[in-house]
């Protein structure tokens, strides 16, 4: 039994559309992402200091 998705793209010109859309978005919010990085880089060093 196959199961029924409908893909997001059909074709090369398709594909490089919903990638692009990806990308848009990660643009958007790269200054949110980034500062949700260094808070992670801050608790694994809080973490790291706990464990010596």
């Amino acid at each position: 039994m196959a199961l029924e998705i409908t893909r997001p793209y059909t074709n090369l010109k398709s594909f490089l559309e919903y990638k692009q859309r990806g990308i848009n978005i990660l643009e958007e919010h790269k200054e949110e992402i980034e500062q949700l990085n260094e808070e992670e880089d801050v608790e694994s060093e809080k973490g790291g200091e706990n464990d010596e």
